[in-house]
């Protein structure tokens, strides 16, 4: 089934973007959050565009937290790839 409605088109645009296997090529954290299909959101749900969270933390550690987030993903999956002899599958 296909989908013409932009909100699906724009985000299977960005999942595309974000899923792109080689890293160079992948979208950054700060493109993705201002990728269109989240222009959609009212700017004070944006949490890039909030200034504080509740907690009184900046935007700035949010976006550290989930790259560092996304690094360790990345780490987890490049670890896996070893068959537990020292051998990559």
């Amino acid at each position: 089934m296909k989908s013409n409605d932009p909100e699906d088109v724009e985000l299977f645009d960005i999942i595309s973007e974000m899923l792109t296997y080689e890293p160079s090529q992948r979208i950054t954290l700060g493109s993705a959050l201002d990728h269109r299909y989240f222009k959609r959101l009212a700017p004070h749900l944006r949490l890039h565009e909030s200034g504080a969270s509740s907690n009184g933390s900046s935007t700035s550690s949010v976006a550290a937290t989930a790259a560092a987030t996304v690094v360790s993903a990345q780490a987890i999956v490049i670890s896996g790839t070893s068959d537990g002899n020292g051998e990559e599958r």
